[in-house]
């Protein structure tokens, strides 16, 4: 009889534990899960690369190198390039949950304007995982440009979707509190723009060769690597007031 009642008690554990682990995996998961789960995977992310770098070759510079270099092959032999890919891949997967919570939460005000983000979100995810998968030499080169640049375009454009709507739909919360976050709103807002722009610019300087692009805060590897530090640092702005903003 024991016995029986243990079974029947684990097997409603594995049920329960399967049925969270379904909803956990398409963004139904607890804020303090999220908070969690977002710490784990953006820190995999840094980590990977932190690892890649060490084993690179020489000397990496973030003046010189882009951040594909750390998964190139031929820059970055064995294991560097393998920790690359892998950390795309992780990062690329374990981002959708994610993505599906802030969806989740952000259709309850607008669904164009989720449906939007997420559709961004994912796309940023996708061509992660593709640039860890196709290095930037050899015959996948273009192919290689082609998602990087998809990536950084796409990245640029949810943060700024979630951030508009994030100002759109704070009319529910005080004043004071509305009047802090969109202020914090706005100036991430510059300052993801003025990334872009002098990124955009660089590439655009480096390809018709005009502009002042030889100094060294307007290379392009220079640019790409703040770019990885301030929009990772305004996705997790994001990822923090979502569920407390948009309640």
């Amino acid at each position: 009889m024991k016995i029986k009642i243990i079974l029947t008690l684990y097997d409603e554990a594995m049920r329960y534990k399967k049925e969270y682990l379904i909803d956990f995996i398409n963004g139904r998961m607890r804020k303090r899960d999220l908070y969690i789960y977002s710490v784990i995977i953006g820190g995999s992310w840094y980590l990977g690369l932190l690892i890649a770098w060490i084993f690179f070759p020489g000397f990496y510079s973030i003046f010189n190198n882009t951040i594909s270099d750390l998964g190139n092959p031929n820059l970055n032999p064995f294991p560097g390039f393998q920790i690359f890919t892998i950390t795309c891949l992780i990062t690329g997967i374990g981002g959708i949950p994610v993505s599906l919570y802030l969806y989740r939460h952000i259709i309850r005000y607008s669904r164009r304007l989720a449906k939007i983000a997420f559709s961004l979100n994912l796309t940023s995810l996708i061509s992660l995982i593709m640039i860890g998968i196709f290095p930037n030499t050899g015959n996948v080169y273009y192919i290689h440009s082609i998602v990087a640049f998809i990536n950084f375009l796409s990245s640029f454009s949810y943060i700024l979707v979630y951030w508009l709507g994030l100002i759109f739909y704070t009319r529910r919360i005080p004043k004071v509190e509305r009047f802090i976050s969109n202020t914090i709103i706005i100036l991430m807002i510059s300052i993801l723009t003025v990334n872009i722009f002098l990124l955009f610019y660089s590439t655009i300087s480096k390809i018709i060769q005009i502009g002042i692009i030889s100094t060294i805060i307007l290379r392009f590897s220079f640019l790409e690597w703040l770019f990885l530090f301030t929009g990772g640092f305004q996705l997790a702005l994001i990822v923090i007031l979502v569920p407390n903003v948009l309640k």
